[in-house]
């Protein structure tokens, strides 16, 4: 199915077929993606197990809950800071940030960073299904299941199927399966934070690290679970907000990239050769 059929097809017609969209700019007639669709999307990536992980590694480091709290939050709002001048690009030229990169790197120059984005995808996708994994057995075992490893073979197959079939369908399925298991999930989340504060005991301002050990451990911490959490996922920023319907043109910059019409000439030179000659880098005038 091409893009121009999908326009009439309503949100759970497109989650089941196959995003046809490429690396090539998102047609204006195409960016249908509201600010809720994707804060689904975003607050989904944020609110996963995995957090509950990381947000015991200012503990383990020795800082008080205040102190992790504290740094966590100040670090995150950084982090997205950057994070968001990253999908102002998508939503700006309608672009992928990988095929937006070749505009700083070249075509040959991505190599590296494309390179080490699908390396830190496949992390992600390993911690992620480890952490799942792991929550999944312990639950099935309670309910009487055997924990062997038959078991976690088998609820790991399930999850990288459902996950394989979701990302090869594409941003609609993702869009569409984020709205509506986000909230299900967001709740979970809560009934969690309220049962540890309710029935575990909460020490606030006990730490263990003092001096430079204390400068140390909350620098890790900034640098690892607070900037870098949020900065993390700029390589996919622009991924999805480039399907995002914008409502106004303006010629405003970020980072370097300006308007997207201004730049669509440009960005098909990244994305191919012409007669076997190198790839032309000028920039428009």
């Amino acid at each position: 199915m091409s893009a121009t059929d999908l326009r009439g097809v309503g949100e759970l017609g497109k989650a089941l077929s196959v995003d046809p969209h490429g690396i090539e700019p998102i047609p204006e007639g195409d960016r249908d993606s509201t600010a809720w669709q994707q804060f689904w999307i975003w607050f989904g990536a944020n609110i996963s197990p995995l957090q509950w992980v990381a947000g015991a590694i200012g503990p383990l480091l020795g800082l008080s809950l205040v102190q992790s709290i504290v740094i966590m939050v100040v670090g995150q709002a950084a982090g997205a800071l950057i994070f968001g001048f990253f999908t102002l690009m998508g939503k700006r030229t309608g672009v992928s940030q990988l095929a937006l990169g070749r505009m700083a790197f070249g075509r040959r120059g991505n190599n590296i960073p494309s390179i080490i984005t699908g390396v830190i995808t496949l992390s992600w996708i390993g911690l992620n299904t480890y952490v799942v994994l792991s929550l999944a057995t312990y639950c099935l075992h309670k309910l009487g299941l055997p924990n062997n490893h038959t078991t976690e073979y088998s609820v790991a197959a399930v999850i990288m199927i459902i996950q394989l079939v979701i990302g090869t369908l594409g941003f609609y399925a993702i869009r569409t399966f984020e709205k509506w298991t986000v909230p299900v999930l967001g709740a979970v989340m809560a009934v969690m934070t309220v049962l540890a504060f309710s029935k575990g005991h909460i020490v606030w301002n006990h730490s263990t690290v003092h001096g430079s050990g204390l400068i140390t451990a909350a620098s890790k911490l900034m640098t690892a679970v607070g900037i870098g959490w949020g900065f993390s996922w700029a390589p996919w920023a622009s991924d999805y907000s480039r399907f995002y319907a914008a409502r106004a043109h303006r010629k405003a910059s970020v980072l370097g990239v300006r308007h997207r019409h201004i730049h669509r000439p440009d960005l098909a030179r990244c994305s191919r050769r012409r007669d076997g000659q190198q790839f032309d880098r000028q920039r428009p005038r």
